[in-house]
């Protein structure tokens, strides 16, 4: 029956997560010993069945690239894209990090679009995609981004990020007072945010 059934799904989910730590251990422990592409391999079977952490999909992007590993990366985040359950904003932003990577502008730009869709249900896409266009260098775009979505919901450290991006934008430019404006406006959202607190410094 349905009590069966919900103690065979957390049996499973413990299992899943003991697979996890182990792999993420085993990944750990060869980074620091060196052994990058050992990492690289360990860090994709902790997340195969487990792909919710965002600092080690962020990991497997950077020693796809130390190694030179770009294609795996990023048919492994490919993969990823098919789950059902699945942390799925920061493994779209590091496909597209890996695609920029391999010079695939054409996969990039889809990737996103994807991210755009997902900002009206989570305001988190706004700051990935904030990171992922400054990535490629697309500051008309960044200022374009945060006119359309910069709403008054949202707040804290999406809009404070969202914020320092465009106040860089602004600076590169020369606007040195709308520069201002951004990272004031950015710290009263964030008043700790070590990027912007050294842009008003600076």
């Amino acid at each position: 029956g349905e009590p069966r059934k919900a103690l065979e799904a957390l049996h499973e989910d413990g299992e899943r997560r003991g697979a996890f730590e182990s792999h993420r251990s085993r990944g750990e422990a060869q980074e620091a010993l060196g052994c990058f592409d050992q990492a690289f391999e360990e860090y994709q079977l902790a997340l195969r069945d487990f792909p919710f952490d965002e600092a080690l999909m962020n990991r497997i992007s950077d020693l796809a690239i130390r190694c030179e590993r770009q294609e795996e990366g990023i048919k492994f985040f490919a993969r990823l894209q098919k789950k059902r359950q699945i942390d799925r904003l920061p493994s779209l932003f590091n496909l597209g990090i890996l695609l920029h990577a391999q010079g695939k502008t054409h996969r990039v730009a889809e990737v996103t679009k994807k991210i755009e869709t997902l900002i009206p249900n989570d305001s988190f896409g706004l700051g990935y995609l904030i990171r992922l266009l400054q990535h490629q260098g697309k500051t008309r775009k960044i200022k374009t981004i945060a006119k359309r979505y910069l709403t008054d919901e949202v707040q804290g450290e999406i809009r404070a990020e969202v914020l320092f991006a465009v106040a860089q934008v602004y600076r590169d430019e020369g606007a040195n007072a709308k520069a201002l404006d951004a990272t004031h406006e950015g710290l009263v959202a964030s008043p700790f945010h070590a990027g912007l607190k050294a842009l008003r410094d600076d």
